[in-house]
Order: C-alpha cells, then sequence, then structure tokens
C-alpha cells in the first residue's frame, strides 16, 4: 500500500492520487457488491472482506501522500452502515475499526496543509501538479474527520445490539 509506483519516466505516483481513479474504485466496489446480493455467502464475503474492510483499503496510509481514496470510500462507508447497520455489526469486527483510528489518531510530523489537486487547476504545469498531489498529506483536521466517520460507523452499528466480543474493543480502547 505505501509503496509507490514508478512510470516509465521515473515519476512516482502515491496510491490514491486521482479522485477520478478513486471515485471509480469505489463504484467498481460497490457494483461488485450489489452483483453478489443474490447470493447471501457471497454478499457477506465480499461485503465484510472487500467493502468494509479498512485495513485493507486505507490501513497504513496514514502518513502516505495522496488521499483521494479516502474522501471517495468514507462517506460511502458512512452511508452504508446508516443503511445497514446490522449489517455492518455482523460482518466488521470493531476491533479492525478501532486499529485504524488509533493508527489514524497518531500525531506525524509529515501532516501537512496543502490542499489536495487533483487536476483541475490549469495555472499548473504537469510537473508541478504532481508534485502538489504526491506532497498533499491528512492534515490533523482531515485525521480528525476520518476518526470522527469511524465513530460513527462504530456507534451506528452498535447503537441497536451490542455483543461482548464488539464491546471489549471500546472498552479497551
Amino acid at each position: 500500500k505505501k509503496r509507490a509506483f514508478e512510470t516509465s519516466n521515473g515519476d512516482y505516483y502515491g496510491l490514491g492520487s486521482s479522485s477520478i481513479i478513486a471515485n471509480s474504485s469505489v463504484c467498481a466496489l460497490l457494483n461488485l457488491w450489489q452483483s453478489s446480493r443474490h447470493n447471501f455467502g457471497l454478499e457477506i464475503t465480499i461485503f465484510s472482506r472487500l467493502l468494509f474492510n479498512i485495513q485493507l483499503l486505507l490501513g497504513g496510509l496514514a502518513d502516505c501522500p495522496c488521499v483521494a481514496l479516502h474522501s471517495a470510500l468514507l462517506p460511502v462507508l458512512s452511508e452504508l452502515a446508516k443503511l445497514n447497520p446490522d449489517k455492518v455489526r455482523d460482518c466488521v469486527e470493531t476491533r479492525e475499526l478501532f486499529e485504524f483510528v488509533h493508527e489514524y489518531s497518531g500525531n506525524s510530523s509529515k501532516t501537512d496543509t496543502t490542499a489536495i489537486d487533483d487536476g483541475s487547476r490549469n495555472d499548473l504545469s504537469p510537473t508541478e501538479r504532481k508534485k502538489l498531489i504526491l506532497d498533499s498529506r491528512l492534515t490533523q483536521i482531515e485525521r480528525g474527520h476520518i476518526i470522527d466517520l469511524t465513530f460513527g460507523i462504530i456507534t451506528i452499528s452498535l447503537s441497536q445490539r451490542c455483543y461482548t466480543n464488539n464491546l471489549y474493543p471500546l472498552i479497551t480502547f
């Protein structure tokens, strides 16, 4: 996840550098989940191991540049938690969500206040746009928003019914 991909001309791109690619990835995950709804076992597997696997999709990226995937995926997951709180509670372990919160709540010296530019500024050359995108990091405000969204998902999923194995990570956090 943290490694950058090198192109033929030596430029490095981080994961999630394009909002178009991030939105397309989220749409692909949602389409896959929707197409699997006729098979209960497959739907649960895709929901829990792909769509709601926050550690797989965003874990380890707290200090990485290019955060377009965060802004595309987390609001969708929050909305899904609102629509399907029982499914989220039954399919997603709160321990993994708390590990994600712990990762993003750590202070980082690499955070930057630069806003992400997904290529919409025409006054910059392509090289300057790439540098701006790669230098973009999560600000403390963005980290706080990610943590709030994750706590919202946890709260929604545990609000109607809570099992001991889901509550234990909250008590020990």
